[in-house]
């Protein structure tokens, strides 16, 4: 038995699209980010840990639906729940709820509720029916803000997401995709982990698709010697040494099997 640092990530919710033209041009809402869950001491013991990694929201077209959610994230009892996808334009939906809210479409529509302790809600979308120019979507929600309300012409911007180093570097996980707006296009996909998707937006005779929201992770970090040799299974998924510490990132769902270390006995001998 030993306390480890645990960093679980939800997957990033998509942005809906936009992009056809005419009093019906609609401006898609931002995909919120993925629910952020950090422990500095979690109990584990040596054994096999299932461990589920979401996959992202993908983002769509504005003709479809709002963006999809993210898939939620596992760690023994900790869950993050996956970010909300952004509202659709075309169809007055609001941002979906999760781990962070998607922020709302145009017209407008409100901004999804994120979770209490892993995310915040979405911000509104802006305009109206008889104005298809000064559409925009609200900003999708991060694990430390709320996403900002669309306003005439510009996207609400996405929450602010959390930096933490227990990767060995300093890495901000979990912002909220920008709401889509006029004169941009397709929505922006997000890269880093559990940040969500841009919105579509813009003014062609076209649907134009909201970006992808990005993966989950799950990341464990442990005193190396209190364990013996631990391992993993997924591809992609993977142990590193950093000083005295051992790391293991989970990008995709499997198992991290925590080992028994040998504990040696200290020997008394006896001198006749």
């Amino acid at each position: 038995m030993a306390t480890v640092k645990v960093l679980v990530v939800g997957g990033g919710g998509g942005g809906a699209g936009g992009g056809v033209s005419g009093s019906y041009c609609s401006r898609g809402g931002g995909g919120g980010a993925g629910g952020y869950k950090y422990d500095s001491a979690f109990i584990v013991t040596a054994k096999t840990y299932t461990i589920t990694v979401g996959a992202k929201g993908t983002g769509t077209d504005s003709n479809t639906s709002r963006g999809n959610t993210g898939g939620n994230s596992v760690f023994d009892t900790i869950t993050a729940h996956g970010g909300g996808g952004g509202g659709c334009g075309n169809y007055n939906t609001t941002g979906a709820n999760g781990g962070s809210g998607g922020g709302g479409a145009n017209r407008p529509t409100n901004g999804g509720s994120g979770t209490s302790g892993e995310g915040y809600n979405g911000g509104n979308g802006y305009g109206d029916i008889f104005n298809g120019i000064d559409r925009s979507g609200g900003g999708g929600g991060g694990s430390s803000s709320n996403g900002s309300n669309g306003s005439s012409g510009t996207g609400g911007a996405g929450g602010s997401g959390t930096t933490n180093s227990i990767s060995g570097s300093n890495v901000t996980y979990c912002v909220g995709g920008v709401g889509g707006q006029n004169s941009v296009e397709t929505g922006v996909s997000a890269t880093v982990y559990g940040c969500g998707g841009g919105g579509g937006g813009g003014t062609g005779d076209f649907s134009t698709k909201g970006g992808d929201g990005a993966g989950g992770v799950v990341i464990v970090r442990w005193t190396t010697s209190d364990f013996g040799t631990c391992s993993v299974t997924g591809t992609g998924n993977s142990i590193t040494i950093s000083g005295s510490d051992s790391i293991a990132t989970m990008i995709v769902s499997g198992n991290l099997v925590f080992v028994e270390g040998i504990k040696f006995i200290p020997q008394i001998m006896m001198i006749n």
